[in-house]
């Protein structure tokens, strides 16, 4: 078996791994946010995007019981309401 190029140091990968699961999640999505390139329309189709899939649960859910509360309960989502 041959490799092309130079292995990454290790250390520093687990370096970095380590510092990645020790971040709390709101910091790694804000650096994550600021590496994507989005203008104006790419965050306007996300929003529309989102607020389709929020109606789609709220409206399968409507009348039973269900709606959204099942959904972010099963995936541990916070229960912050987002409005969009």
């Amino acid at each position: 078996m041959s490799f092309f190029g130079e292995f990454p140091d290790p250390d520093l990968l687990w370096r970095d791994m380590d510092a990645a699961t020790r971040s709390g999640e709101t910091a790694s999505v804000e650096a994550l946010l600021k590496e994507i390139p989005l203008d104006g329309e790419g965050r306007r189709r996300i929003a529309k995007t989102a607020r389709r899939l929020v109606e789609k649960i709220r409206r399968r859910g409507a009348g039973q019981g269900g709606g959204s509360t099942p959904f972010f309960t099963n995936t541990n989502c916070p229960t912050r309401k987002v409005s969009c």
